[in-house]
């Protein structure tokens, strides 16, 4: 799913406009972008690749994600499409995991 595809989507979310800051790099399962509002606040944009739903149960996924924010140890979840796997997060700034870890 290209970023034009999904500007209707955030458009309609945010009520305004969102900037694409960058693409994170490195990702498994999704495409995922930093994107700001204009407030000013940063979230995390995650984009499934094609094949990824046929690997992912969409709903026990938002209840483990659910469940993680209750504990304490990952951010809110802002938006979540079941039936796309579309989700956006609350922005944590820091390093992907293949920028601290180098296999030997």
């Amino acid at each position: 799913m290209k970023k034009y595809y999904i500007k209707p989507l955030l458009q309609e979310l945010f009520n305004e406009e969102v900037t694409f800051l960058r693409q994170n790099r490195g990702g498994m399962m999704n495409i995922s972008y930093v994107i700001r509002d204009k407030k000013g606040k940063d979230y995390t944009l995650y984009i499934p690749y094609p094949k990824s739903n046929e690997l992912v149960n969409r709903l026990i996924e938002k209840e483990n994600i659910d469940l993680a924010y209750s504990l304490g140890v990952t951010c809110s979840n802002f938006y979540f499409d079941l039936e796309r796997g579309i989700k956006i997060n609350s922005y944590i700034p820091g390093d992907s995991l293949n920028k601290l870890y180098t296999p030997v």
